[in-house]
């Protein structure tokens, strides 16, 4: 009898010392590279550019996984004007609202010339800056967007009665941007 009862004593102080160990923060054990990890990120879009005529430039982000059955998706939208000098939009897209679906749209009214001069990216620690000579690198164009490889300009042209100029995110730069989908 006394065995069975210090036999239940010795069981209720160890599972008392165990539940101890469970409660313990679990960022004792975290290396720098996980706790960054696990840091919500956000997309972030600077682009300075110079157009000729009146647009709405859509930064857009198809099919975000909010959970196993459903996905959405966010357009950001800025109604830009002709300038002499450079204008700037800055897009977010709020944090851990990823996809590798994105898209540029440069505005579908009427044809025009769009330069960019600079695109940033950013995604948590990680920043891809892009130069006009780097575009073909990290974009795809739609037939509605031709680029001059000699002066980077884009130019949007009218195919069929249908003009739908947009930039295509390649894979390139979710490598750079080290984006995990």
């Amino acid at each position: 009898m006394k065995r069975s009862i210090f036999l239940i004593l010795f069981i209720i102080t160890l599972s008392c010392n165990n539940s101890k160990e469970a409660n313990k923060p679990i960022d004792e054990n975290l290396t720098s590279k996980e706790i960054t990890d696990e840091v919500a990120k956000e997309l972030e879009i600077i682009m300075e550019f110079k157009t000729n005529k009146d647009a709405e430039i859509s930064f857009m982000m198809d099919n975000i996984q909010v959970n196993e059955f459903q996905t959405k998706n966010i357009h950001l939208i800025e109604k830009v004007i002709p300038t002499n000098g450079t204008d700037k939009i800055v897009g977010k897209f709020g944090t851990n609202n990823i996809s590798n679906k994105m898209t540029i749209s440069l505005g579908n009214k009427e044809e025009k010339e769009f330069e960019i001069v600079s695109m940033r990216f950013k995604y948590g620690i990680d920043i891809v800056n892009i130069t006009p000579k780097d575009l073909n690198n990290y974009f795809g164009f739609s037939k509605f967007s031709v680029l001059d490889t000699i002066t980077h300009k884009i130019k949007t042209v009218t195919v069929d009665n249908a003009h739908y100029p947009k930039l295509y995110v390649r894979k390139k730069l979710w490598d750079d941007l080290h984006v995990k989908f």
